[in-house]
């Protein structure tokens, strides 16, 4: 079935929108969603067509189905903290999805084939607003890329001085600690 919509997660909104592409309408789709204020601000089509959304301050990730206009949230309570993840993004190969973490401490990893949600990684402590952004590639190509376009910008940063602390690759997705 070819699907003819744009799906956008709720933020401040109480339920997903889906939006024609068609011309036959928007709508909203799935129950209210009512933990957190700014609920979820990322979203990445994972590798069985489904669309998965991080927690930004929701509790859970959010599922959207877009075959069937169906939403749920699976996955442990990731609890109250506020900005927990802004980007998530499927792994090069397998069935994988992964969060880096804003103002979480680790890494949120999503098993796509069994809707399995949990933390995985060493504890990045609590910096605020570790990481706002998330590609995945396949190595090494995508991370050399990535980290080439990071360091370019940190060179024209004006802002307080930005000292890389560390890159690490998980599984694909580069992380830089700075």
């Amino acid at each position: 079935m070819l699907i003819t919509t744009a799906t956008a997660p709720p933020l401040y909104a109480d339920q997903v929108l889906e939006i024609s592409t068609s011309g036959k309408g928007n709508r909203l789709i799935g129950s209210v969603i009512g933990n957190g204020e700014a609920k979820y601000a990322c979203a990445a089509l994972g590798p069985d067509n489904r669309i998965y959304c991080a927690p930004l301050e929701a509790h859970r990730v959010l599922l959207i189905t877009p075959e069937d206009h169906e939403v749920e949230e699976i996955g442990i309570d990731l609890g109250k903290e506020e900005e927990k993840y802004s980007c998530i993004a499927a792994a090069p190969a397998g069935h994988m999805m992964y969060a880096a973490p804003r103002n979480a401490r680790f890494i949120l990893e999503v098993d796509t084939k069994r809707c399995y949600v949990r933390e995985v990684g060493k504890d990045l402590g609590p910096v605020k607003r570790k990481f706002t952004a998330i590609v995945s590639g396949k190595p090494p190509e995508a991370a050399g890329v990535i980290l080439y376009d990071v360091l370019w910008r940190l060179q024209d940063w004006e802002g307080p001085a930005v000292h890389l602390k560390e890159v690490e690759l998980v599984r694909g997705v580069l992380l830089l600690r700075i």
